[in-house]
């Protein structure tokens, strides 16, 4: 489920650090086109899609 898909593009200049540090997410996480989201007034996020592995739960 992606918590996402209602947010807007974020349409303002992003600073140079917070261009650094979308440059590392889309690194690790390969992303080559990342969309930059508006949360709230005062944040920004970058959405990911990553799979987790959950040990079994031993009974």
């Amino acid at each position: 489920m992606l918590y996402s898909t209602a947010l807007q593009e974020y349409a303002d200049e992003l600073s140079v650090e917070v261009q650094s540090a979308i440059q590392e997410i889309t690194q690790y996480f390969g992303i080559t086109n990342p969309k930059v989201l508006t949360l709230d007034q005062w944040h920004i996020v970058v959405p990911v899609i990553y799979k987790v592995s959950l040990p079994s739960r031993a009974q």
